[in-house]
């Protein structure tokens, strides 16, 4: 999934791309094409800690609600919005 957030936009407005990439050759080829444009890009895996430690902590804070700690959790645990069970 692709997580795109306008800037300029007030909030954490967001659209969401679903991508359904089988083979891990083309995923990887895919990202390091994306971003060689999009220079910010930020690939999460649910596997690296430091994320799921990064929305723990905005939760503990209150800097997040619980649904969108919920929410996070969900994608970092590989869920998408796209899952209907």
């Amino acid at each position: 999934e692709l997580f795109f957030r306008d800037t300029r936009a007030v909030g954490n407005d967001s659209a969401v791309v679903f991508l359904n990439l089988r083979k891990k050759s083309i995923r990887r080829r895919f990202v390091n094409k994306l971003a060689g444009v999009c220079p910010r890009l930020q690939v999460v895996s649910y596997t690296d800690g430091r994320w799921v430690a990064e929305v723990v902590d905005k939760w503990q804070r209150r800097q997040i609600s619980n649904f969108e700690y919920l929410m996070r959790l969900n994608t970092l645990a590989g869920r998408t919005y796209n899952d209907l069970n």
